[in-house]
């Protein structure tokens, strides 16, 4: 995986957590994978992805079977679509969120 790593956590049986990792990311300075044209964003198909890691972890196997794929928080206890509808209903607020955009009004 060019320009980046991933890490896979067993969870149960039939079940795995896969963390993957930019280790080229627009931050940083200069490096060896912006001079090789690596920082436009890339996508991975994570069906093949699974496909793959399955039939690497079982040589034997003839095919891989249906996998489901959930995409999960950055912290990988909820899915991403919880995560962001929860962040978007509760909105954080401080007892002086008033009191500071009434100073920046003036």
């Amino acid at each position: 995986m060019p320009g980046g790593q991933y890490h896979t956590y067993p969870l149960g049986r039939g079940k795995v957590q896969v963390r993957i990792h930019n280790l080229a990311d627009k931050f940083d300075q200069l490096n060896q994978f912006e001079q090789s044209a690596l920082t436009e964003t890339k996508f991975i198909d994570m069906n093949s992805f699974a496909r793959d890691l399955y039939l690497e972890a079982n040589p034997g196997a003839k095919g891989a079977p249906q996998f489901k794929i959930t995409e999960m928080s950055l912290s990988g206890n909820q899915k991403w679509k919880d995560n962001e509808e929860y962040k978007l209903n509760n909105m954080w607020r401080g007892e002086d969120d008033n009191m500071n955009s009434e100073v920046q009004k003036h």
